[in-house]
């Protein structure tokens, strides 16, 4: 019992540096790494108390700023599509709890997006802020969050959540050695 209680700490404390620490950096960073692509001028980051990067984007297109707004989207499915650990539990679990991050990011932009079009508007919202100066391309931001979303949904799929958790806690034999252990249970009965 202290053992299990242990482990649902340390699951605890990764599921928060992932979602206070981790997960805001790298979306951050993002933001930060396409304003430099897009050729803007990065003046500030900060991750607490309030994640955001304040840019100068004088002289950008309407579609670069759009552009920079979809940087924190594309790093973190970026990220969640190439962390793959498989052998150590909370380093898997620190996986797919960053993948569950951005799945929940996907999620809210993706909303976010369609509500826009009937003028519902989600204040300080990436794929609203990337409407708000590329209005063209709402038929593209809205598909290109759609497609990522797609396969994020794969991801977490891919990553059997159930099965490593109860594997992680011992909590149930495989189907197969249930009906083996009941069988056994027949022939003592």
């Amino acid at each position: 019992m202290t053992r299990d209680l242990i482990k649902c700490v340390k699951i605890l404390l990764v599921a928060l540096l992932t979602i206070f620490l981790v997960f805001p950096v790298i979306h951050e960073t993002g933001h930060a790494f396409f304003t430099l692509l897009a050729g803007g001028e990065v003046k500030n980051i900060n991750i607490f108390p309030v994640p955001c990067v304040l840019c100068s984007v004088t002289d950008l297109s309407d579609w670069e700023i759009a552009f920079i707004g979809g940087g924190g989207m594309i790093l973190a499915f970026i990220f969640s599509a190439i962390l793959k650990f498989r052998r150590n539990f909370y380093l898997w679990f620190f996986c797919f709890f960053f993948r569950f991050m951005s799945f929940l990011s996907l999620g809210i932009s993706f909303v976010s997006a369609l509500l826009w079009r009937f003028g519902i508007y989600t204040e300080k919202e990436d794929a609203v802020i990337m409407l708000n100066f590329w209005q063209e391309g709402y038929i593209f931001i809205l598909l290109s969050i759609g497609v990522l979303l797609f396969f994020t949904v794969l991801m977490l799929k891919r990553d059997h959540l159930i099965q490593r958790v109860s594997d992680f806690f011992e909590l149930g034999a495989s189907p197969s050695k249930n009906i083996n252990f009941a069988k056994e249970q027949e022939g003592h009965i």
